[in-house]
């Protein structure tokens, strides 16, 4: 089984100096991706190896992202949780790595994300709302 290991992306200095500390705690290995290794797949990107593909010459995006890969049972409850304790802001833009979206470049997964948070923001009932009545 493959160690733990979690990209992320664009996230501001502070919040990545304590996501790393709550992340060595876990033994999760933290990678950063430059925006040049934005065309390489998740996989590529997870593994220790050699990167494949061209360098990335566009813009980017500003949001931050996470990819949380490899996570046994249980892991990303405890990372979740630690970042809430350690009063972590959240990251909007998370994934785990599956055997689907492996060979996706994060622009791709980006951009999946991105469609899914407007489809629940969009689809979203508020919590204390009543349900109708029936006549």
């Amino acid at each position: 089984m493959k160690p733990p290991a979690m990209l992320i992306y664009n996230i501001d200095e502070d919040k990545k100096k304590k996501l790393k500390r709550l992340a060595m705690r876990l033994k999760i290995r933290v990678r950063e991706v430059k925006k040049e290794e934005l065309g390489q797949t998740l996989s590529a990107l997870c593994a220790e190896g050699e990167l494949s593909a061209p360098e990335y010459l566009g813009e980017g995006f500003p949001e931050e992202m996470m990819l949380m890969a490899y996570f046994p049972q249980g892991m990303v409850n405890a990372l979740l949780d630690g970042m809430r304790r350690e009063q972590i802001p959240t990251i909007r833009l998370k994934a785990v790595l599956t055997e689907h979206n492996s060979l996706w470049t994060l622009l791709s997964l980006h951009d999946e994300l991105e469609k899914e948070d407007e489809w629940f923001r969009r689809n979203k009932t508020p919590m204390h709302e009543e349900s109708p009545k029936p006549e």
